[in-house]
């Protein structure tokens, strides 16, 4: 085998992958990327026309591409949201590769979002491992003060469940796998409507990474119903 071939096998990916953007609902809302072109207009009514599939890559250099002109998790505006799923599966519960799965969350502030994100998309895309086949595709969604990511999963046992924590502990370095929440997928639109499957906790003793320190430090995350008492 050449070596150009074995540069080119070694740069293909396990899978192929789609990035999708969700724009807030704004009359004019930005560009989620400086050269990534995205016309169409965002309605304000169902979910799934406000998905726009903005690119699709097998290998590492395509990735990077778009990657790079991506704007960052800490400088997109509430109601941003991207995602990196395999491709053939939609970033929706009722697309049929999501049925009966669920999400792992994550819940950040905005500064320690950046490294986190980029942490778990080159997880995501790039490991071979058994409790990544269980792993449909990944979820930013940007909210005022703070992130919150997704791990979107097939229907898993309790076992496959805590294999799939373990993963995410050691690809972003969460320490304390009980901490990262695990929701059900609603399974119709009633349970959607009384708020099924909606994450309400906020997690604790993450260690980020700290741009401006240059490496990692602790950082606690109180539950909402603590800041509700103390706000």
């Amino acid at each position: 085998m050449k070596t150009q071939d074995i540069s080119e096998q070694s740069l293909t990916l396990p899978k192929e992958f789609v990035i999708w953007f969700t724009s807030p609902k704004e009359p004019n809302p930005p560009e989620p990327a400086k050269d990534l072109s995205l016309k169409k207009k965002i309605p304000n009514s169902k979910y799934d026309e406000n998905i726009i599939e903005i690119a699709i890559f097998h290998d590492i250099l395509d990735f990077w591409t778009y990657y790079s002109h991506m704007i960052r998790p800490s400088a997109l505006p509430p109601q941003s949201s991207f995602s990196f799923f395999q491709k053939g599966i939609k970033p929706m519960w009722e697309d049929p590769a999501n049925a009966h799965g669920g999400r792992f969350m994550i819940r950040l502030k905005k500064e320690f979002s950046n490294k986190c994100w980029e942490d778990m998309i080159l997880a995501f895309i790039s490991d071979f491992s058994e409790e990544n086949e269980n792993i449909c595709g990944i979820q930013l969604s940007v909210k005022e003060k703070e992130v919150a990511i997704a791990i979107w999963v097939k229907p898993l046992n309790g076992n496959e469940k805590e294999n799939v924590k373990n993963w995410i502990n050691k690809a972003i370095g969460c320490e304390g796998g009980e901490e990262i929440s695990y929701r059900d997928h609603p399974r119709d639109n009633n349970q959607m409507r009384e708020g099924y499957g909606k994450d309400r906790g906020r997690f604790t003793n993450f260690k980020k990474f700290d741009d401006n320190k240059k490496g990692y430090v602790q950082y606690e995350v109180k539950n909402k119903k603590d800041e509700e008492k103390t706000g």
